[in-house]
Formats: C-alpha cells, structure tokens, sequence
C-alpha cells in the first residue's frame, strides 16, 4: 500500500485491521513517519525513498517482522537490535550510549549486508565482540568504517574483535589506522570464502594480507593505502590500485594465472610504482604466456611516472575501455568503446612520451587487436616522424582518421620499405576510410598521395595549415592505378609505386582520379602558398562534391580563378562541380568572384564569402539555386548580382553593399523579391528604396551593430515599417542602441521580439507593442536591463508569451 496523506493516523485508522500490512511505500519525501507505525508487527517493507531522510519516530523498533527498509538515515532508530528480522542495515552509526551501543547488532543474525561505521568509538576487543559478527551465518557483505582514529593498537583490537563468519564474501575496511591486519585476516585467515576485498585510507597498514590464502577472491581494491611499499597479487578478476604513494614493487604469486584472468585493471597516482612483473617483456614468462592479457576489458594506468609497460596497447580485442596517461613509455592514450581511440593531448608538455616520441609502431601499438576501430584521432606529437603503412593496413574497419599538431609526421620522403609494407599487406590500406582530417602537420603531398590511393572509399578531405603541401592537381588518367592490388601484384619487386611516386616532388599532392566520383566534401584552410596545377575545367572535375571549403589559401583561389579580359574588365570565372550544394570561400585576393558550372546546371544552395577585403564585385547569375548567402568581412564590395532566389541573407562588416542596394532599388530593380530572413549587423540597410521590395521578408536580425547611434533614425524606423510582412524581429548586442522603434506597433504581423545583450535599451516602445505578437524573449543574463526584464514580465498573458532568460514566464 502507497500512502501520502498528512494525516497519516487517520488514513491508518480507515483500515480495517492494519497490523497486516505487509508492504508500505510512502509517496511523500521527507515525511514525518508516525507513531501509529509503530503497530505495523507484521510489516515487512517500508520504502520512503533512499534520497531522504525521514524523521524517525519513537517505537519504530518495534517493527519485529520487517526485511527491508529503503531509506536513509537508519541509525537514528534507537534499539534497532530488536528488528532481529532485517536483511539489510547498510549503515549502523556506533554510539556510546545505550541504545546506539554496537551490543545491538548482537541478535541480528538474519542480516545479508551490514555496514558499521564510527568505530572510534569502540575500544576493546571484547566490545567490539559484542557484536557477534561470528553468528551471522547468513552474512555475505560487510563494510566497517573509522573516521577518527588515532591509536593504532586500539584500532587493531577492535578489528580483531569484528572477525565475521567465514562464509563471509564481500568485505570493506575503511579508515582502519593499525600498522598490520587483524588476526582472522592475516596468518590464520578466518573469510576462506572472500570474494571482493576493499581497503582506502588505511594510513598505517604497511603488511597487506596474504591473498593467495584466499582461493575465491575475484576483485580486489586498494587505496589511499599510504604506507604499502609492495603487494603480491593472486589471480583476479579485477585489480584496482589508486593513490598507493610508496608502493614501489608489485609481483604475482602466478604470471600466468593473473594474466588470463584479469578482466579490469586500473593503476592511478601510485608515482613510486617501478616494478609490476605483469608488464615485463613476454620473453621473461616463458612458454605458458601465449598472449598478454588477452581477456582485459578495461585498463587504466595513470600518473604512474616510472611505471614500464613493455607491451604495444590494447592488450587484446576484447579490450574495450583503455585509458594510459603519464605513463613513461606511452603517450596518453583514451579508448571509451572497441571503436574510437585518440592518442595524445592537448598540452603535450605535461605528457613526455607524447612530446618526445618520434614513432608509433607496434612496440606501442597492437594495430592487430584493433581491427573494429573505427574512429582513430592522433594529436599533439610534435617530434612524431612515422607511423608504419603495414600498421594501418590491419585497421580494416577504420572510417575516420583525425592527425593534427605532429609538425614532423610524414614530413620526410618515403622510404622503400613503406613500399615493400604495401606489397606484403597485399590489400588496399584504407578501404573503409570515410573522413581524412589532417591539420598542422609536416606531411608531404607524396605522402598524402600515398594515403589517398589506398582510401578509395573517402567520403570528407579536410587539411589544413601543413606546409610542406605547395601544389595541388588531379591525378593524371595515364599514371592512375585504377586497381592498385593487381599492379602491386604485377610487381615482383613492389616498386612500381615507388618509381611513380620517385619523379613526383615532394610538395604535390595528387588527388586520385577514383576519389572525383566519390568525395563529398572537400576543406582546404590555411596554405598560403598552395597553388592548383590544373586544367581549364577547375574544380568540375568532382562530379559528387557536396560542400567545399576554401580559407586562408589565396594562391590557390588565385589558381583556380581564369582571369579573361573582356571589353576591358576583369572575368574571374571559377568553374566548380555541378554537384555542389555548399559554398565556402575565405581570403580570396582578386577584385572579382563569379562561380560557375559546367553546362550551367548547379545544385548550389548555400555560399559563403569570408575575409575578403579586396573583393569588389561578387557576381552570382550562374547560381540558380542559391538560397542562402553570407558575406562577412567584405568591405570593398560594391556590387553583388544574380541573387534573386535567395531566400537567406546575411551581411557583415561590408558597409559598401547597403548604399549600393539604395541606388539600385531607386531606380526600380527588383533585387529580391523571395528574401524571407535577414541578418546584418548595419542599420544603414533600412532605407526606403530598399524595403519596399522586401515583400516576402519574415525574420530581421540586427546583430553585433557597431554604430554609436542611440535610436534608429526617423528614415530607418519608416522603411522598417513598410516590412509589413515582418513576423520577426531580433536585436543583439547593439551596445549603443537605447530605444526601439516608436512605431514597433505599427508591424501588423510581427509575432515574436527577442532583445539580448541590448544592455542600454530600459524601456519598451511608450505606444506598446504589435497586438499580433506572440512571444517576448529578453536575456537579462545576456546584458538586458533589468527594468526592461520586469515591464515585460508585467506583459505576460495567455496570449503573449514572455521568456525571462531562457525561461518562460507563465
């Protein structure tokens, strides 16, 4: 029965006869439990929730049938030992006075798992005795806790009068100050049947049990042990070490037994650690070890500076979680399932075999139990040089490789026996690969030609910032392996690409004319000196583009760009994929931009134009499809043509673009009559030439506005209000602006007005706002006035909708 009622003795005395209740839950948190409870002799379940703390009323104890109570807080019930028939007391508080004495868990014999803490207050052995743990036959878990203590005789005494019974299988000791372990737990070990043994913050345990006396323990944990210097292990399921500052030497009482065993293992902070036999070289176990670890699931080692793992990672296949950091001879390695894997960090300077390793090969690697890999991210290594070609060959399943900040990987020329490695792998290295991420790298276009020949499957290209790449073009249809298997087949030596790739220079990188039908998204950042040797037919020749990127690469653009002299003036044709749907174009230093397409087909939606100060004419007619259009940081730009489909438009930092548009709209051109949102950060763009066209306009959005002005003009405030199509209007972080427009009222279909980071603007237009509108939303935390946060609150009704920070009002 679930009861919530206030009156809980009333809802009680409803019952017919309620001494028989045999379950209770109570659906109120923190509830006064009352006395009639007490009367319950047949109750066997109490649940009132195991996050609260219930006020215990007097009697409670009576309850000499109840298995189970789900709460917390259990100590506060004073002569609990008469409740003989509970299963579970995980926390029993020892006090001094009587009816909190530890004598009371002396009748208790029905208890499954027992928890005892505060044992400071216990000082002898028959005391502690007095709790008869020896006649808890049914008990499988126990945990004896101290929080103070500072004689260690005394904490041994007591430890020695809470010997369990031996079929005991679950045993954690937590903050027991004695220099050795209690009697039943060291030379004559009572708990034969132990299983999960945990011991933290023993500060003066220096002499661990003898485990190997243990036949059926599985898991062992030790930490914050302070004075342990060495440890013999048995074999175990799991083995956890944490925080163990003088533990300098670890040993198994059977290599072989605790390596097929193991299935967890974690090691972290033990900075004295020099010594686990476990991970010395295989050669040192003799013939019994076929394999190292090979049923681990889960390693972590960390902060173990002198710690010598002499084995590539992971262990095994079944290896799922692994986690190595600060480690001596491995960089940081973080492994969360079977398929993703990164290697390295951030700030490599705290991880020197990240800093300093110059190869990542199968002496740290196991590339063959890495075989359901899927996401490989390598970082940070600023000497790494290589990384063997036969070792990704065995990352079959392998869809995504990220490389970024290794200034030397790859930067050398490649060598004959990266050659031989392809010949005896026998297979395509790549065939999965999907995404290719390379940024901040030394690699060379040979080497990267390399790769990409054997990534048939490639999906994304994405470098960036690696400057040992000056040149790109298409692979030559005559020097292509369209089947590079059967020509290294045909190869007896297996230097047919050597020789290929010998008479190519170093800084070319070679795109592989079997990617032209596959690639789909293509990001090229930051080559400042990287040009396209090329043919007339640009960039066309990548018939499954999608989105391509180009930033910060102004030789390249310059490259692709066919400038022709046509009665006088500059043509900067680009001639790009027909499949194209997103446009991206960062940098680009010539003073015209008109893309094209073969055949005048294009699929272009969406073209951004970024950081382009010299850029003056934008000229877009080929772009049919062009729905959404950013421009940013385009100051020179003073004529932007074709864009009459475009549907989204933003504009930023290119105050030469709104007196242009003013000039055209007076003289009656209709620029864009299916604009539907605009974004800009110029108020200037509101005149009324302008937005008398903007017949189709639902979303206006003033952002990051630069100018001083407090208010909008009287010229701006009327053309806004010919924008009588306006369903949204949105201001943010227009430092200066104080009012907004007088006449906002006027807009008969706005429905939604959002103001954040507007700090000055106080007040709402003194004539209201627009009966149509819908929803109000200011951002205080954003720089709003508070004042304005309040006049809208006031505002809130049923209809207009007011959010407050993110949070709805009403």
């Amino acid at each position: 029965m679930s009861a919530s009622s206030s009156d809980f003795n009333s809802f009680m005395c409803t019952l017919i006869n309620p001494t028989h209740l045999r379950y209770l839950k109570a659906l109120k948190p923190g509830m006064v439990l009352p006395q009639v409870l007490s009367k319950l002799f047949h109750l066997q379940v109490l649940d009132i929730g195991s996050s609260t703390y219930p006020t215990i009323s007097n009697g409670i104890n009576n309850l000499v049938s109840l298995r189970h109570i789900v709460a917390q807080g259990l100590s506060a019930i004073a002569g609990i030992g008469n409740m003989t028939s509970l299963l579970e007391l995980h926390d029993f508080r020892v006090q001094n006075s009587g009816s909190f004495q530890i004598t009371q868990l002396q009748s208790m014999n029905k208890l499954l798992q027992l928890g005892i803490s505060q044992l400071d207050n216990i000082t002898t052995t028959d005391e502690a005795a007095g709790a008869k743990l020896r006649d808890k036959i049914h008990l499988k878990k126990l945990c004896l806790s101290w929080k103070y203590t500072y004689h260690s005789d005394i904490a041994r005494e007591v430890l020695d009068g809470l010997e369990p019974h031996q079929g005991l299988k679950h045993l954690r000791i937590f903050g027991y100050n004695g220099a050795t372990s209690p009697t039943w737990l060291a030379t004559n070990i009572a708990v034969t049947s132990l299983q999960t043994l945990h011991l933290e913050d023993c500060g003066e345990w220096q002499i661990l049990p003898s485990l190997e006396m243990l036949p059926f323990l599985t898991k062992l944990k030790l930490c914050k042990m302070q004075k342990v210097t060495e440890a013999t292990f048995p074999s175990l399921a799991e083995l956890i070490l944490i925080e163990m500052p003088k533990l300098e030497k670890c040993s198994c009482t059977s290599m072989s037994d605790l390596n097929s065993s193991l299935r967890v293992l974690q090691i972290k902070m033990c900075r004295a650690l020099k010594v686990f036999d476990l991970f010395e070289n295989c050669n040192n176990f003799g013939s019994k070890m076929k394999s190292w670890l090979p049923g681990l699931r889960k390693l972590i080692i960390y902060d173990c500076p002198h710690l010598q793992v002499m084995h590539p990672l992971p262990p095994s296949t079944n290896c799922s979680e692994l986690f190595i950091s600060r480690v001596s001879t491995f960089p940081k390695m973080e492994r969360s399932s079977r398929e993703t894997l990164e290697i390295g960090c951030l700030f490599a300077f705290h991880d020197v075999p990240s800093y300093e390793m110059r190869a990542l090969d199968d002496r740290r690697l196991a590339f063959h139990n890495l075989r359901d890999l899927k996401y490989l991210c390598i970082t940070y290594f600023r000497n790494l040089m290589s990384i063997p070609f036969k070792g990704f060959s065995q990352l079959v399943s392998l869809k995504s490789l990220k490389i970024s900040d290794c200034e030397k990987l790859f930067s050398s020329d490649i060598p004959e026996y990266t050659y031989e490695d392809v010949v005896a792998a026998n297979c395509i290295a790549l065939p999965y690969l999907e995404h290719l991420h390379i940024h901040s790298c030394g690699i060379t276009g040979k080497w990267l030609s390399l790769m990409l020949r054997h990534a048939p499957a490639l999906l994304v290209l994405k470098l960036g910032a690696c400057p040992q790449i000056t040149q790109l073009s298409i692979e030559e249809e005559e020097n292509s392996q369209s089947n590079l298997i059967s020509t290294l087949q045909a190869s007896s030596s297996g230097y047919r690409d050597y020789a290929l790739a010998s008479s190519v220079p170093e800084g070319l990188l070679r795109i592989p004319l079997t990617l032209l039908s596959t690639l789909q998204e293509m990001d090229i950042a930051v080559f400042p000196h990287l040009t396209f040797k090329c043919s007339m037919g640009g960039l066309s020749g990548f018939t499954s583009l999608e989105k391509l990127t180009i930033w910060y690469c102004p030789k390249l653009l310059s490259s692709l760009v066919h400038i022709v002299r046509t009665d006088g003036q500059m043509n900067g044709r680009c001639l790009l994929p027909q499949s194209l749907g997103h446009l991206v174009i960062g940098d680009y230093s010539g003073v015209m931009l008109q893309p094209c397409f073969p055949r005048n087909l294009t699929c272009l939606k969406i073209f951004q134009i970024w950081s382009n100060e010299s850029l003056e004419s934008l000229q877009l007619h080929s772009c049919t499809a062009l729905e959404e259009l950013n421009i940013l940081g385009c100051p020179s730009l003073t004529s932007l043509e074709g864009i009459q489909s475009v549907r989204h438009l933003s504009i930023f930092s290119s105050p030469s673009l709104p007196p242009y548009w003013e000039h055209f709209s007076r003289q009656g051109y209709a620029l864009y009559p299916q604009l539907e949102k605009l974004v800009t950060d110029d108020p200037c763009i509101l005149t009324t030439p302008f937005c008398k066209q903007l017949t189709s306009l639902q979303c206006l959005e003033l952002r990051t506005c630069e100018s001083k002005s407090i208010r909008l003009t009287d010229e701006q405030e009327r053309a806004l209000l010919l924008v009588t199509s306006l369903q949204e209007l949105q201001l943010w972080k227009c430092s200066y602006l104080m009012d907004l427009p007088g006449e906002l009222h006027s807009l008969p279909f706005l429905k939604k007005l959002e103001i954040r980071n507007c700090q000055r603007i106080l007040w709402l237009p003194e004539k209201g706002l627009p009966p149509s509108l819908e929803e109000l939303d200011i951002s205080c935390y954003g720089g709003c006035s508070k004042m304005l946060a309040a006049q809208s609150r006031a505002l809130a009704t049923s209809k207009l909708k007011v959010k407050i920070d993110g949070k709805y009002v009403n």
